[in-house]
């Protein structure tokens, strides 16, 4: 069978170094797919020349399309309109796929019946070792998933990451695709537009899957191998939490004993110095604070 099956989205900025390790890892796998696996990178406005190597890379069922808008959920959204398979896979440019990533998710296909979205497993690659700062609870900052050896589905707090999951694009369409407030922009930390399209799909009974041989490597460069990079991390991702809680949990502005509540967590966390969730409270303050009126 040669019919498209898959089409494997890439957005890339300024990253022209990881994004040809990333499509030379992937390009092995389109090769053994027989014409079902189709590569489209979206570039949101790269000057380190990446667009020069991209137009000689493309062929073939290696796609490319620019996207000058910043932010990675437009870009996202680009891949998806552009996308003519019935499924598309997202990966960062970042991410190395292993060796029969396109295959488990082929299998995946097969033989789970009602198979609708989810995603792989993530494994780091540090620049040289795990720095001993970084504990067990930090990793999911650094996109890794990994949840045993077994394909099965997820649990609703459970949610496949951004660095390598899958959707079925109509089901990704009516949802309404990445949504930009959510978007990290640039160098930016700020985060959630999947968990934002996956909450809505949920919430209408969508059940996810984990692929463990749908797998990945995920580039971790020296610059988020520093504390000050995850210090940034888990603010931003304060942030975000609280973005999403005004529009799913419906808090309301104005609220007194809300900014206490989370002024104090905030506070107790620097009083016990508990560190790893300082910083997360501090974001969620800080957002909240904003958004008080």
């Amino acid at each position: 069978m040669s019919d498209k099956l898959l089409t494997a989205v890439v957005c890339t900025l300024n990253r022209l170094g990881d994004l040809k390790e990333c499509l030379a890892e992937l390009d092995k796998e389109q090769e053994k797919s027989k014409g079902r696996l189709e590569i489209l990178v979206v570039d949101n406005g790269s000057t380190d020349g990446t667009l020069e190597f991209l137009n000689e890379w493309r062929g073939f069922g290696r796609c490319l399309a620019e996207e000058n808008e910043k932010g990675l959920s437009v870009a996202r959204n680009t891949g998806l309109s552009l996308t003519s398979t019935k499924w598309i896979a997202y990966l960062d440019d970042d991410a190395m796929v292993h060796s029969g990533w396109f295959e488990a998710f082929e299998k995946a296909v097969d033989e789970i019946r009602g198979l609708r979205a989810g995603g792989g497993r993530i494994t780091l690659r540090w620049p040289d070792i795990q720095p001993k700062w970084v504990r067990e609870e930090d990793l999911p900052y650094y996109s890794m998933l990994e949840l045993g050896e077994d394909r099965r589905e997820l649990g609703y707090d459970e949610m496949p990451v951004g660095a390598n999951m899958f959707f079925q694009c109509e089901m990704l369409k009516k949802a309404g695709g990445f949504q930009v407030e959510f978007s990290r922009i640039g160098d930016g930390l700020i985060s959630g537009d999947e968990s934002d399209v996956i909450r809505k799909m949920q919430a209408e009974g969508l059940i996810l899957h984990y692929l463990p041989k749908m797998s990945i490597d995920h580039v971790i460069p020296p610059a988020r191998a520093e504390k000050a990079w995850l210090k940034r991390r888990k603010i931003a991702a304060g942030i975000s939490q609280i973005r999403m809680d005004f529009k799913f949990d419906k808090i309301q502005r104005g609220n007194l004993r809300r900014l206490l509540f989370e002024w104090k967590r905030w506070f107790f966390a620097f009083m016990t110095a508990d560190t790893g969730n300082a910083w997360i409270y501090r974001g969620r303050f800080t957002e909240y604070l904003r958004k008080w009126k």
